[in-house]
């Protein structure tokens, strides 16, 4: 369970339901939760989003420092509070607060098993240093 603060330097609702692509397209922005499979060295230096019920179930974003695929553990860092976790990402999972964000084609694009999709009702905190 996550316990650390929210961003020092203010969260804020991320809105956007949809999004122009570089083609013209429309696209929709996903979380895509972690699935066992997906816990390995190359997680490093990725960004992954975590639930933290204790502050309005806000999904709060974190770059991956290191990770021990073999006990499931990682370092996470949350630049805007500049804070450290270390944290069991089998546990995460299991519990479904940690996830990727996606982008999908299409306005109307439908989630699949294993998808949130971003909406005005999801709460993402996306602040980084010196963010809002």
């Amino acid at each position: 369970k996550n316990t650390a603060r929210p961003c020092r330097s203010g969260w804020y609702e991320r809105t956007i339901r949809t999004g122009p692509t570089m083609e013209g397209e429309h696209a929709a922005y996903v979380l895509r939760l972690l699935r066992n499979e997906d816990v390995s060295a190359d997680l490093r230096e990725k960004s992954l989003y975590c639930l933290w019920t204790d502050y309005g179930n806000t999904w709060y974003r974190s770059v991956v420092e290191k990770c021990d695929p073999a006990s499931g553990t990682a370092s996470l860092y949350y630049e805007g509070t500049q804070e450290r976790e270390e944290a069991s990402l089998f546990t995460l999972i299991r519990d479904g607060e940690v996830a990727f964000k996606e982008v999908r084609r299409g306005a109307e694009y439908v989630p699949v098993a294993g998808e949130i999709l971003v909406t005005d009702d999801v709460k993402i905190d996306e602040c980084e240093k010196g963010g809002s």
